[in-house]
């Protein structure tokens, strides 16, 4: 069973990497070539997902682990949808839209922390630094003056090549 979630998982980081680099493209005016190029993209990385040897790289030996992890998945998941949700009534109440993509890859970034420690694979740890750092970064950049279309299409595209990176990364062989 571990290795259909792995897989399920490596979908979902494709998925979403695919969601972020769509907006990346949309909001750097990428048109019909960026479209094409994360369309391409996505389909690769699902026949590598699908149909590639899955080495999927799960945590050192001793590593500690909850009792229940997709119990632990589901609390983080559903702690995260009402984090977004939260966030999204102040940015609307505050009128800080700008602000709005880099916000949500803040708290994404943070979900996976403590994923990392449910499903027992540390390298989630540097995701979640990753993206919590670009969108401090890009939340910074917006709050200096800087055009916020741009550095939200560039907090996107790190995020999409982030998850991408990550699915890569689960995929490559190990060495013994």
């Amino acid at each position: 069973m571990g290795r259909l979630y792995a897989r399920l998982g490596l979908l979902i980081g494709i998925g979403f990497g695919a969601l972020w680099a769509i907006w990346a493209a949309t909001l750097l005016s990428l048109g019909r070539a960026g479209t094409i190029g994360v369309a391409a993209a996505a389909a690769a990385l699902v026949a590598a997902a699908v149909l590639g040897p899955l080495t999927f790289r799960g945590p050192p030996r001793g590593t500690a682990s909850p009792r229940r992890p997709w119990l632990w998945y589901g609390l983080i998941v559903v702690a995260e949808i009402v984090a977004l949700n939260l966030l999204f009534l102040l940015i609307e109440a505050r009128g800080w839209q700008q602000y709005r993509l880099p916000a949500i890859g803040l708290v994404i970034g943070l979900h996976f922390f403590p994923l990392g420690w449910a499903v027992r694979f540390p390298g989630f740890r540097l995701l979640g630094a990753a993206m919590t750092g670009a969108a401090v970064a890009a939340i910074a950049a917006i709050a200096s003056g800087a055009d916020s279309r741009a550095i939200a299409g560039l907090d996107c595209l790190a995020n999409a090549l982030l998850l991408w990176a990550s699915v890569l990364f689960a995929l490559l062989p190990r060495r013994s």
